[in-house]
């Protein structure tokens, strides 16, 4: 599976000078179409894990969006629900529970999911804003190699597949390739693998 990531971001390398700039209106109409498809499913009370699996993909979709441009009012709401019913849906496939389809009863749920984005935002901000950058810059590649060995050190303390680390490391991919530092963005991208399997 690696190898095949591996090959396809060497690829994608290989064709990006041939493009012209990016529009993302192109990545926003299929976060949009992607998220309506799931919320279809979903109120037409087809909730299958394949449901799930779209809500899941749209919420990555939409953090990817939001790297390259902010995100509007409306797709914030869009990428906070989809991130909402991720996390429904999970819990009730898990607990063999039959999910109710649309909106929740309680709307206090979905702002509860956005206020624990904003609090994430928020510790991630803190965390980088007191992060000492003298340490990164003494020691270049030794930085890289000592995450490496963090995220498998925790990886070797927990048995349950962490989508969320695995999802912020190929957010670093993605922004290595946009400083166009492939060596980094395959370090991450293996990284971020390795906290699926």
């Amino acid at each position: 599976r690696k190898n095949v990531l591996i090959k396809c971001l060497n690829k994608a390398e290989e064709m990006r000078p041939s493009f012209g700039s990016l529009d993302y209106n192109v990545l926003s109409n299929f976060c949009e179409k992607l998220f309506l498809a799931a919320d279809k499913n979903d109120r037409n009370e087809v909730i299958t894990k394949k449901t799930l699996q779209m809500f899941f993909t749209s919420k990555i979709f939409y953090e990817i969006l939001n790297h390259f441009k902010n995100l509007s009012t409306e797709e914030n709401k869009k990428y906070v629900y989809a991130k909402y019913k991720t996390i429904y849906l999970k819990k009730c496939f898990d607990n063999n529970i039959t999910p109710e389809p649309g909106s929740p009863q309680n709307e206090d749920a979905v702002s509860e999911v956005d206020k624990r984005i904003d609090d994430e935002d928020k510790e991630e901000e803190e965390q980088i804003t007191n992060d000492k950058y003298e340490h990164y810059e003494e020691n270049n590649n030794d930085y890289y190699k000592g995450r490496e060995k963090l995220g498998t050190q925790s990886k070797g303390t927990e048995d349950s597949v962490d989508f969320n680390l695995s999802l912020k490391h190929a957010q670093y991919a993605v922004n290595a390739l946009i400083f166009e530092d492939r060596d980094t963005a395959k370090r991450e991208l293996k990284l971020s693998l390795s906290y699926l399997e």
